[in-house]
């Protein structure tokens, strides 16, 4: 039988390659970064004195433009409206990655510009109304 073995904490160098590796890989946000950062910690421990600098660590990397809420949020944004979501589902997503009101805002302004472009590319997607295979035929309807 195979024994588990526990990881072992993290200390303050640990935790930067984690939260770099992290921001290497994924378009995040603030809040996502130190949501998954927090969760490290959880998981795994903290082996130093004092409360972990979580906080700090994010804003060092935000600093360093690792991590762009505005960035992040037009990007979201863009891409939920490309798929066919409307400003009220832009918003729940961004609000959700933890997104600041203004970054959200400016963000919305694009997104709401395409808000009729995404109600018919949902439209084709889902293949409704005149996008319907049989638009006429009463049978095929659901």
């Amino acid at each position: 039988m195979k024994r588990f073995i526990a990881p072992k904490p993290l200390n303050s160098a640990d935790l930067r390659q984690f939260a770099l590796t992290y921001v290497s890989r994924y378009a995040t946000s603030r809040h996502k970064l130190a949501t998954y950062l927090n969760r490290k910690i959880r998981e795994r421990g903290w082996e130093e004195e004092g409360a972990p600098p979580v906080e700090a660590l994010v804003a060092d990397l935000a600093a360093n433009r690792f991590v762009d809420d505005r960035a992040y949020a037009e990007m979201k944004a863009g891409g939920l409206s490309r798929r066919g979501y409307g400003p009220r589902r832009v918003r729940q997503a961004l609000d959700a990655a933890g997104i600041e009101e203004g970054d959200a805002a400016e963000a919305l302004r694009g997104a709401e510009a395409d808000s009729t472009a995404a109600a018919l590319a949902y439209a084709k997607r889902r293949r409704l109304g005149p996008f319907s295979p049989h638009p006429d035929n009463p049978e095929h309807r659901r």
